[in-house]
């Protein structure tokens, strides 16, 4: 029997997990990100989404950049 796909991780959750694994405090990054520290919990907590300019804010204080893997065949 076939093995099913994983889903690759959407980018929200890369993000928790980012924001998570960082040396900053999240309250650092909220600085850094021009950002709610209200938000960020909500974020964080709930799942609730947030816009793509505060998910470049966050990338941009996290140095993080998105890559495209290559295809598997």
């Amino acid at each position: 029997m076939g093995r099913k796909k994983r889903q690759p991780e959407t980018l929200s959750e890369q993000l928790r997990g980012f924001i998570g694994e960082s040396d900053l405090t999240r309250y650092r990054i909220c600085k850094m990100a021009d950002m709610d520290p209200g938000q960020m919990h909500r974020f964080l907590t709930t799942g609730r989404g947030i816009s793509i300019g505060t998910m470049d804010r966050i990338a941009a204080a996290l140095r993080l950049r998105l890559v495209q893997e290559p295809e598997e065949s």
